[in-house]
């Protein structure tokens, strides 16, 4: 799938679901999105966080639960 579109689709998902698109939740989709690998809740956070120091794990593990 295009990562544009997979992109798009998750957005909608975390929508739908009641989440705000925060900073860190896009920083989390971005990511999800230009991986061909399946990462789990730990190598998201730890890549992550280099972009956006404020992350906690608990924000990556509600994200990826959608």
């Amino acid at each position: 799938m295009e990562p544009e579109l997979l992109k798009q689709e998750m957005e909608l998902a975390l929508r739908t679901a009641g989440y705000r698109m925060t900073s860190q939740r896009e920083a989390i989709v971005d990511y999800l999105a230009s991986t061909f690998e399946h990462p789990g809740a730990a190598r998201v956070f730890q890549e992550v966080k280099k972009k956006q120091p404020g992350l906690s794990l608990a924000t990556v593990y509600n994200t990826l639960h959608v």
